[in-house]
Parts: C-alpha cells; structure tokens; sequence
C-alpha cells in the first residue's frame, strides 16, 4: 500500500495523506483483530506491535511527504507572486518614464494624454481607456484615448453631457473613484454611447 499512500501525498497534499492514512490504518486494524493480514502473530501483544509499527511508519512518511509536497507548493506560489508583482512594478516605472520623457521634451498635450490612457489601459489589462476633462458640472470632453481594437469609442475631441450615472459623472459628484457593473441600466448621452460602442462596465478616477 505504500506507493497509493505516496501518490496520495503527493498528489492530494497533507489532507489526501491523512485520509488514505485513515483507511490503510483502519483496514489494517480491523484485519488484524479479525486474525487476518500479515500482522497476526502467535501473541496479541506481538500482532498489535507489529500493528503498530505498520501504521507509524506509514503514517510518518506519508504526512511528512505530504508536507514537504505542500512546502514546495505554496513556496513555488509564493515566487510566482512575487515575480509577478515585481513585473508590474517594472512595467508601471516604464510607463512613468515614458510619460516624463514626453513631458520633459515639451510635446503637445495631447499626446501626454494619449501615452496616460495607454499606460493605465495597458497596466490594468483594460480593452480600451479614455482621459476626460470636466469643462464644468454639465459637460466632458474627451483629451485622450486608446482601445486596443484601434477605432476609439470615444473619439478625442467629443464631449457629452453628463446627465447620467456614468462614472465619469459619478466622479464628477464624489470626487472618488467609481465603478459601474451594468451600463445597459444607466441612461444619458455618454451612457448611449459607450453602450453602441459594446461597454458593459466602467472604472473611472479622478486625476
């Protein structure tokens, strides 16, 4: 039984070794007080050490291979993670850089604008990203956008007026970030249009 109580361990983790443990163990148990199995001796005293025994050093190798497995696992996890996180902390540096460099080379604004909603579009694994400046408490006009289709849904240089629940007007009353979950429930003239252009949901914050 010993490779099935390996398997377990390594396959299932500490709770697969404990519960194949179970088993062997009570089988082996109920066996040996039944005179049957290779641990009946001609004393009880020797069938239940050698019982005993049995189920010790099953027990010790499988819940120890168990726990190594599981070590390895959540170490592996861990340095995944890690790595991961490290990642975007490269890629979120590079496009700061790339931002400070168009700005420090006096470019139009408009393509600082345009390299911000890449970046945030790009470093949130969004399909498409726009910058909209309030030009009151009424309207928006878009500054920047990407999509990674090409063709923007809100073209640069359109505004709308904010007479819905967008998040961009729901930004605009806050002053914090916000999020909408079902635009095909929000009405307004922003709200129509990112609905035409297949949104179903929004973040937005302020800058």
């Amino acid at each position: 039984v010993f490779p099935v109580l390996l398997w377990a361990a390594v396959r299932f983790g500490p709770r697969g070794a404990a519960t194949a443990v179970f088993v062997v163990c009570s089988i082996t148990v109920w066996n040996t007080a039944q005179n049957d199995g290779p641990f009946v001796r001609d004393s009880i005293t020797d069938s239940l050490l050698a019982t005993q025994l049995f189920i010790a050093v099953s027990a010790l190798t499988s819940l120890v291979l168990a726990a190594e497995t599981a070590e390895r696992t959540q170490a592996g996890a861990a340095l995944a993670a890690s790595e991961a996180s490290q990642r975007a902390l490269a890629d979120e540096q590079a496009a700061l850089r790339r931002v400070a460099t168009l700005v420090a080379t006096g470019v139009q604004p408009s393509r600082v604008f345009g390299q911000v909603t890449e970046g945030v579009a790009r470093l949130l694994g969004m399909p498409g990203a726009s910058v909209l400046r309030y030009g009151g408490a009424r309207t928006a006009t878009v500054v920047g956008g990407w999509s990674e289709d090409g063709p923007l849904s809100l073209p640069v240089g359109s505004s709308f007026d904010l007479d819905g629940d967008t998040v961009v007007a729901k930004v605009l009353r806050t002053g914090s970030p916000q999020r909408v979950d079902r635009y095909r429930e929000t009405k307004g003239d922003l709200a129509e249009t990112l609905q035409r252009s297949g949104y179903r949901a929004a973040v937005a914050a302020p800058v």
